[in-house]
C-alpha cells in the first residue's frame, strides 16, 4: 500500500512538473485574424543545430497551412518568426523510488544535491506580425521543446509542442 501510494504520488509529481512546461498565448485583441490569408518567413533567432531549426519551421508552416493559410516567398499578411531559448535545468538522477542506480546491481539512497546534473531545455516563441503594419497581433510560447541530444524523439517532441500552441490560434 505504502509503495502504490508513493507511485502515485511521483507520477502526480511529474504531471505537474511537465504542465509547468506549458503554453501561453497572447493576442492583440483588436486584430481580425480572418483577414490573414497568407503567410511569409522572416528571420527570428534561429536554433544552433540547423536540423532543430528546421523542424521548427515545418511544424509551424503544418500548422499553418492547416488553419487555411498559404505560405508565400515575400509579401504575406502574416509574417512569421520563431525564437529558440536554451536555458540550464538542474536535474537529479533517480529511479521511480527514489534510488541512485550505481551500477548493475548496486543501489544507494540519494540525498539532496547528490547526482544532479545541468541539462538544457528550450522554448519556443512563435510570433506573427501583420504584413503590413509590421505590428506584432499573436504570440505562442512553449517551453521544454528541446534538449541537447537531438535525434527523433526531439522532431516529435518538437511536433507536439508546436501543435498545442496552435490549438489556441486563431483566438477566439
Amino acid at each position: 500500500m505504502r509503495y502504490s501510494m508513493r507511485c502515485f504520488f511521483l507520477v502526480g509529481l511529474l504531471a505537474a512538473t511537465g504542465a509547468s512546461a506549458g503554453v501561453s498565448v497572447d493576442y492583440a485583441r483588436q486584430a481580425d485574424f480572418s483577414q490573414y490569408r497568407t503567410f511569409t518567413w522572416i528571420d527570428g533567432t534561429a536554433a544552433e543545430d540547423p536540423r532543430v531549426e528546421k523542424w521548427i519551421r515545418e511544424a509551424v508552416t503544418r500548422e499553418l497551412t492547416a488553419d487555411g493559410l498559404q505560405m508565400l516567398a515575400e509579401g504575406g499578411d502574416l509574417l512569421v518568426r520563431t525564437h529558440l531559448t536554451l536555458r540550464e535545468e538542474h536535474r537529479m538522477e533517480v529511479d521511480i523510488i527514489g534510488e541512485r542506480v550505481v551500477g548493475q546491481d548496486s543501489v544507494t539512497k540519494v540525498t539532496p544535491g547528490e547526482n544532479m546534473r545541468e541539462v538544457g531545455v528550450g522554448t519556443v516563441a512563435v510570433d506573427l506580425l501583420d504584413g503590413y503594419s509590421k505590428l506584432q497581433v499573436w504570440q505562442g510560447v512553449v517551453g521544454a521543446v528541446t534538449r541537447p541530444e537531438i535525434g527523433k524523439k526531439t522532431q516529435k517532441r518538437i511536433d507536439k509542442s508546436i501543435g498545442r500552441v496552435f490549438r489556441r490560434y486563431p483566438p477566439e
